[in-house]
């Protein structure tokens, strides 16, 4: 039984094992066999050697072993020698990311660290290991978050009905940037929402090739965005908000179209519907 006399700060760990958000497969490679958790927070203030972190670090993300595991299996992530930027570049067309995600996808069946860890790390060649690998691309980018003061059984809940398997701990005092609320999440209001969006983006387009490409994609001939509407899995909630994942849903429920309209057009209509509603039923 999770008794509420216990907070989070008393039972957490305080020495995070933190990576590098570019890291060399070497390095990547002796933590591994060095620490035996099953997920490791991602931060550009990590150094390497990996070791333990004793203060508190900023966190870009969160990655499993497993999908680590995976991107060394298949190379994924390695960045070759000269590649512009120093990073893993993503794919930009909806059949190269489908492509890289069919690569990692753990199915049929998962990798069992216990078993296969060794094997894969031993298949490494010395050019590999060598190699640098970018894991921003993979990491889970907005990791769940718990305030060090919560109760125990509050983070019990989390881990029960999200499914997760790591939850990061944060101090008990955030900063604040806004609110949100169930009524927020309406459809009218992510409608308007996302064509505002849309609108903000197509004035942002320039006259270039890349920028006409761009609005081709976005765009369909009514001046309207094609929009694609997915359910994340509950079981799946850890490993939600990657770069790979966010590019093309998994899971796809339908397809509506967003119009270009402003938020101050609808409330106006809305307002003159009404006025006529009312003078009519006055009328009568």
């Amino acid at each position: 039984m999770v008794h509420d006399e216990l907070s989070v700060n008393e039972l957490m760990s305080t020495e995070m094992v933190c990576l590098p958000a570019v890291i060399k497969v070497r390095e990547l490679a002796t933590a591994l066999r060095t620490f035996s958790h099953g997920g490791y927070p991602v931060s550009s203030e990590a150094e390497v050697p990996v070791a333990a972190a004793t203060s508190p670090m900023r966190i870009d993300g969160l990655i499993a072993r497993p999908l680590l595991l995976r991107l060394l299996q298949r190379r994924l992530g390695f960045i070759k020698k000269g590649q512009e930027g120093g990073s893993f570049p993503l794919p930009r067309t909806e059949k190269g990311v489908l492509d890289v995600l069919d690569t990692i996808e753990p199915y049929p069946m998962r990798i069992n660290p216990r078993s296969e860890q060794e094997a894969i790390l031993a298949a490494l060649s010395e050019v590999d290991l060598e190699t640098d690998i970018d894991l921003r691309p993979f990491m889970q980018r907005q990791p769940f978050l718990v305030n060090e003061d919560a109760s125990l059984s509050r983070a019990y809940r989390l881990f029960r009905t999200l499914g997760l398997r790591h939850l990061l701990v944060a101090p008990s005092r955030p900063l604040g940037l806004g609110i949100l609320t169930r009524k927020d999440m309406i459809k009218e209001n992510v409608r308007l929402a996302l064509g505002e969006k849309a609108n903000r983006e197509a004035a942002k387009v320039t006259a270039s090739r890349r920028g006409e490409r761009r609005i081709k994609e976005k765009f369909d001939a009514g001046g309207a965005r094609t929009l694609v509407e997915f359910m994340p899995a509950f079981d799946t909630a850890a490993e939600q908000g990657t770069a790979m994942a966010s590019a093309v849903p998994r899971q796809l429920i339908r397809r509506s179209v967003v119009p270009r309209a402003t938020r101050q057009e609808t409330e106006a209509r809305e307002a003159m519907e009404q006025g006529a509603a009312e003078s009519a039923a006055g009328s009568s």
